[in-house]
């Protein structure tokens, strides 16, 4: 017996549960979303996972690090987004105490884009 997940908007066919997977399923059960909220957040991105459209912002006030999954039509700007500053905006879903943990970002806005990889910072001597 198995079990396979899909999204509407996701070109790829239905995957079965890996390891990975039913070890991700059985900690949601075990800590399920207790609200759903609007929001808006500010962050760096630093984790991109492009195959699963996913993205963690970090250094959030008063969260630390939130998990993000983006629609199709925002890959290029999140591919591209490595180290920026951003704005998030969406649904988000918390824990019991109110700790955000997954936004269904809506709109993102980049607030600040890294150095580029060859600019190297002079230091005064």
């Amino acid at each position: 017996q198995s079990v396979s997940f899909y999204s509407q908007d996701d070109a790829t066919p239905a995957r079965e549960l890996t390891p990975s997977s039913r070890r991700v399923l059985n900690q949601a059960i075990a800590r399920p979303v207790r609200a759903s909220h609007e929001g808006s957040f500010e962050g760096v991105i630093r984790a991109v996972d492009l195959d699963a459209r996913r993205f963690e912002i970090r250094r959030v006030a008063n969260a630390g690090a939130i998990r993000c999954m983006y629609q199709s039509q925002e890959h290029e700007l999140v591919r591209h987004s490595l180290d920026a500053r951003v704005w998030v905006t969406g649904q988000y879903e918390t824990l019991a105490g109110k700790q955000p943990r997954l936004v269904a970002v809506s709109s993102i806005e980049v607030l600040e884009r890294p150095a580029q990889q060859g600019e190297m910072a002079v230091r005064p001597r």
